[in-house]
């Protein structure tokens, strides 16, 4: 493939992504920043990005749980309570 044909892919799959609403002003101020000096930007934060976003997902996985087993600590001890039977 030559450089002019990928050049004109990677418009096109930026122009689509704008389209579609995945990309938006925010990101136009992210390419400046690379003109303005600071190279590979945009794709240095978007790395930091999702690296990190897999670490808070899996901590609120674990959060969720921890949730469970709470309502079901709690759920077990009201029915107990129902019962009479207060110490569990």
């Amino acid at each position: 493939m030559d450089r002019e044909h990928l050049r004109q892919q990677i418009a096109t799959m930026r122009q689509s992504m704008f389209d579609e609403g995945i990309l938006d002003q925010h990101f136009i101020q992210l390419e400046q920043l690379e003109r303005d000096g600071i190279p590979y930007f945009a794709e240095d934060l978007t790395s930091v990005y999702f690296r990190d976003t897999i670490q808070r997902l899996a901590f609120v996985e674990e959060e969720i749980i921890g949730a469970k087993r709470v309502k079901k600590a709690v759920k077990q001890a009201l029915q107990f309570f129902d019962k009479g039977n207060i110490e569990g």
